[in-house]
């Protein structure tokens, strides 16, 4: 078999590696090959090098993807994705900087990504008898039908007519690594992705980069940040340093969103700024003890998705205001999914009210002082 996994985030990739080092799909056989393409974000450079270092893929490509989602110019934005539709060997040329891509042509049996962007649906065009594989993208894989989402009706029409009538994006499956949480209506199998084990996450480690020395994460209580662009978002987030620095600040460490750039709000306490891998990072720590303390961030699931761990979470989506309407709908769908999966289902709490989200913290340490007791 001939595999291409294709990535567009650390996590893309760590999902690509978990799949193609457990042979999740097929059984390995002598004369397999697998490919990596990674679009370029930050430090992908280095992740690439690795990669390559490791010897765990036969080819490894980093390329460029054009986001025509952020044009502003409706017009260009059309033509140049009805273009790149029917005449897709420019694209690739383009992301590969290559005069010709027929490396990419009936290449392959097997294509695995986490959603269908233009490249994808121009690789697959080039390799129609290929399987197509939908692989986690965190959290938006576990609600709606993720395989449609990111395109429109009309792009996926005018897709359909280039390949002559053959729906080039129809996943055979869709492999996550919580499956009993998964509410994904898409109109495929979906399956259960193997745990890391301790040998992958070996591998894991080198390729991420992930120090030696990791922070202790000793506190009791993880912040995981939003970003603070407007005037009440920034309030809300001075409401909850003024609380947590009211009691014992050495207990909170914050972890910065990585585009979060208001850190005086975060000075009074414990900080981490590394920008270690946030899913490798919670192997090596004891995180059911931890009240993880988020806006509606996907790390906070992670502990339960990758790890199937429990650690206490204060979702604080109400007392902020989040202008998405729909979104947080499905993420509320989403937690009571999580707390329902919980062993313990109360230490998930949503607080509606600042003095509850409060209370939620008094009671929280109370009971970590009552432990520490016991165990003395």
């Amino acid at each position: 078999m001939r595999y291409l996994y294709y990535c567009t985030t650390p996590f893309h990739i760590l999902m690509a590696l978990n799949m193609h080092f457990n042979n999740v799909i097929y059984p390995r056989t002598a004369d397999d090959r697998a490919t990596i393409v990674i679009v370029k974000f930050n430090n992908a450079d280095a992740i690439t090098e690795r990669i390559k270092h490791q010897h765990i893929f036969d080819e490894v490509y980093l390329i460029e993807e054009e986001d025509t989602r952020r044009w502003h110019n409706k017009y260009k934005k059309f033509f140049t994705i009805m273009y790149d539709v029917f005449f897709s060997k420019r694209l690739l040329k383009q992301q590969f900087k290559s005069e010709s891509v027929d490396f990419l042509v009936n290449r392959f049996d097997v294509i695995v990504a986490s959603h269908l962007s233009h490249g994808v649906a121009n690789i697959r065009t080039f390799n129609r008898n290929a399987e197509f594989y939908l692989m986690e993208d965190g959290l938006a894989s576990y609600f709606g039908d993720f395989s449609k989402r990111l395109r429109s009706t009309g792009y996926l029409r005018l897709l359909k007519v280039r390949n002559m009538g053959r729906d080039v994006t129809v996943p055979k499956a869709l492999y996550v690594m919580q499956k009993d949480i998964c509410q994904n209506s898409i109109d495929a199998p979906i399956i259960q992705m193997p745990t890391f084990s301790e040998n992958f996450l070996i591998i894991a480690f080198r390729i991420f980069g992930m120090p030696d020395k990791l922070p202790s994460y000793r506190e009791k209580i993880i912040w995981l940040t939003s970003v603070t662009n407007t005037k009440e978002k920034e309030s809300s987030t001075r409401k909850i340093a003024d609380i947590l620095s009211s009691y014992r600040k050495n207990d909170v460490i914050v972890r910065l969103h990585p585009r979060e750039n208001n850190i005086i709000f975060y000075k009074s306490f414990n900080l981490d700024n590394n920008n270690n891998m946030w899913e490798l990072l919670l192997s090596q720590i004891s995180i059911s003890d931890k009240l993880l303390i988020t806006v509606g961030s996907t790390a906070v699931f992670s502990a339960k998705f990758l790890y199937d761990a429990e650690p206490h979470i204060l979702f604080c989506y109400k007392l902020f205001p989040l202008p998405y309407g729909a979104q947080v709908a499905d993420l509320e769908l989403l937690v009571e999914k999580l707390r329902r999966s919980y062993r313990r289902p109360e230490n998930i709490y949503t607080p509606g009210t600042w003095t509850e989200f409060e209370q939620y913290v008094m009671r929280f340490l109370q009971l970590k002082d009552e432990e520490r007791k016991d165990s003395t």
